[in-house]
């Protein structure tokens, strides 16, 4: 199945680097992510060329590798293997839909305000619903901490 790119932004009074600090920093990621799934963090650093894990707390998530890290302006991740039980395995058929999905995260400076821009890649139109609940969200909770 082919991947549908999901889009969504949002404008945010903020500096910058206030922004990339509330995506990027771990206590405020666990803050947002929290839209997605409560309790959810990262391991890893965001340095171009790492492999990132994205957990839930039942320790089940993804793998990504930080493809690209213009710090400021993008960062784009490709989601490698599942994990399961804190582990990254090979999934099972039907389990596999993410691998190779991109995620990216992209700010731009436009009238004395960030526009803060997620793509994300999809299976099927029902994630794509689901997901732009989840993301209107999480990215209101991005710009109250941006802002606050």
């Amino acid at each position: 199945m082919s991947a549908i790119r999901f889009k969504k932004e949002i404008s945010i009074k903020a500096s910058n680097q206030k922004v990339w600090e509330v995506l990027l920093n771990d206590d405020t990621y666990r803050k947002w992510t929290a839209a997605f799934t409560e309790g959810s963090y990262f391991e890893g650093t965001w340095e171009e060329g790492s492999t990132m894990k994205f957990l839930a707390p039942d320790n089940n998530g993804l793998a990504s590798k930080v493809i690209k890290h213009d710090k400021g302006k993008e960062i784009v991740l490709s989601h490698q293997q599942m994990i399961y039980n804190g582990a990254a395995s090979s999934p099972e058929p039907g389990e596999d839909e993410w691998v190779g999905y991109e995620e990216i995260y992209r700010t731009e400076e436009r009238g004395g305000e960030v526009i803060l821009t997620i793509e994300q890649d999809l299976g099927s139109k029902e994630e794509e619903e689901q997901f732009s609940v989840l993301w209107d969200k999480a990215l209101m909770v991005i710009k109250e901490l941006a802002q606050a």
